[in-house]
């Protein structure tokens, strides 16, 4: 076994037991040098520990705030990143990121300035959302389909001339007495005969829809979003094979689906 720290006081270690298994003992060099490097691993904890103020209100005086020339220096673009930022943010998904690493990679390939390799990059941008319209259209119909329903659903509920227009024509439901349908509540409650059943068999399918599709990600089976992405990231990768495969299919799918 290791060193056991328990924690830091007044600057000095403490531990609780001293006994680890060294070199010459009957244990193999392995468990010394596990026990050796717990050590160093617990030292370090310590040390950052007890170099750390406790409350920054106490210890304000401590902070380091930056100069007017380390605020210049900062970069206020994703162009003026260095590549390991962008590589990190780039692996995060920001979109900026992403497209700033694909315009440097169509500048080592091509040994071509920033800006007419963003002027290629731009092209992949174009031709990746071509074709976009139709498969982009089962969302716009669902989102119409969802916006209208719910809206129109309340005074199909609660008014009471829609209700009655709506009852004539497709339900023929007994008409209550005018006393019975005085408030907007009392028309609810005569419409709610027929408009349950719609309703909850709705709510019933819009529920199995969801449960089916979290059962086709846990199988590692993509639904219908993923599908596009990865369609649209094949396609835009055989047409520019020439630059690296992955940074284009990434480009691609952090492209929106919708929008500018």
């Amino acid at each position: 076994s290791c060193l056991k720290f328990t924690g830091v006081e007044s600057g000095n270690l403490r531990w609780d037991d001293t006994r680890y298994a060294g070199p010459g003992s009957a244990e193999d060099q392995s468990a010394s040098s596990g026990a050796m490097l717990c050590i160093c691993v617990t030292l370090a904890k310590a040390w950052i520990s007890s170099s750390l103020p406790v409350d920054p209100e106490v210890h304000r005086g401590e902070i380091r705030k930056p100069s007017v020339e380390e605020a210049k220096a900062m970069p206020r673009y994703f162009c003026e990143m260095s590549n390991h930022q962008l590589l990190i943010l780039a692996a995060d998904g920001t979109e900026g990121a992403v497209r700033e690493r694909m315009v440097r990679d169509v500048m080592a390939t091509d040994e071509i300035d920033w800006d007419e390799a963003s002027l290629v990059v731009d092209g992949m941008a174009e031709f990746n959302k071509s074709g976009d319209l139709l498969m982009r259209l089962p969302y716009q119909v669902g989102i119409f389909t969802a916006v209208s329903t719910g809206i129109g659903s309340i005074p199909m509920v609660f008014n009471l001339e829609l209700a009655s227009w709506f009852n004539n024509r497709y339900v023929t439901a007994e008409i209550p007495q005018p006393e019975d349908v005085n408030t907007w509540l009392e028309v609810g409650g005569w419409t709610w005969n027929w408009m349950e059943p719609v309703l909850g068999t709705a709510s019933f399918t819009l529920l199995a829809f969801q449960f089916s599709r979290a059962l086709l990600v846990h199988c590692r089976i993509k639904p219908y979003n993923d599908w596009i992405l990865s369609m649209r990231a094949n396609r835009l990768e055989k047409k520019y094979d020439h630059y690296t495969g992955m940074l284009v299919r990434q480009f691609s799918k952090a492209q929106p689906f919708m929008g500018r």
